[in-house]
């Protein structure tokens, strides 16, 4: 469940109450343990479909020439509190039209993704991810180029989640 209206594109980090006591709580409240080329930008941001969001998560990867690939990664901790994460994926304005990333989100430090979303560049527009986190007690989100960089040169990637939201079913 989504919020609707000026929520969808406003700040999510409020509390946001609805029926059948479902809270809707902005990512933003989580404690972040570890990070690498992560951080929250709250200045408004275009994607590259020209939606504008208030809020976003950035994940900046790396590219090089000799195709390495740095990841960006956050690990959150949920302290067993959520029952459902979900986001959208989107890539912001300006990144070069041949990068191609990957997300992958992890739980309590399990090795094996739980959701893998792949082959995101500027033509796939914003990519729905939601992830079941009953019991979890840490999740990391990592975001990695993929194959379609080539020849691109040096450079950081810009993926964002936004909408971001841990659902809360007390």
């Amino acid at each position: 469940m989504r919020p609707c209206g000026m929520h969808r594109q406003g700040f999510i980090t409020d509390i946001i109450g609805f029926g059948q006591h479902i809270a809707l709580i902005g990512v933003s409240v989580a404690v972040v343990v570890d990070s690498a080329h992560y951080y929250r930008d709250t200045n408004i941001i275009q994607d590259s479909f020209g939606n504008t969001y208030h809020e976003s998560f950035r994940f900046r990867p790396g590219i090089w020439n000799d195709f390495r690939y740095d990841a960006a990664y956050v690990v959150y901790n949920l302290n067993r509190s959520y029952s459902t994460f979900s986001a959208d994926i989107v890539i912001a304005a300006g990144v070069h039209s041949n990068a191609e990333f990957m997300v992958e989100v992890t739980l309590d430090n399990n090795l094996t993704p739980v959701r893998s979303v792949d082959g995101i560049d500027v033509r796939t527009g914003s990519m729905p991810i939601e992830v079941d986190v009953s019991g979890v007690t840490t999740m990391t989100i990592t975001v990695r180029g993929g194959p379609g960089i080539r020849g691109i040169g040096t450079a950081r990637g810009d993926v964002r989640l936004v909408n971001a939201l841990l659902h809360n079913n007390d």
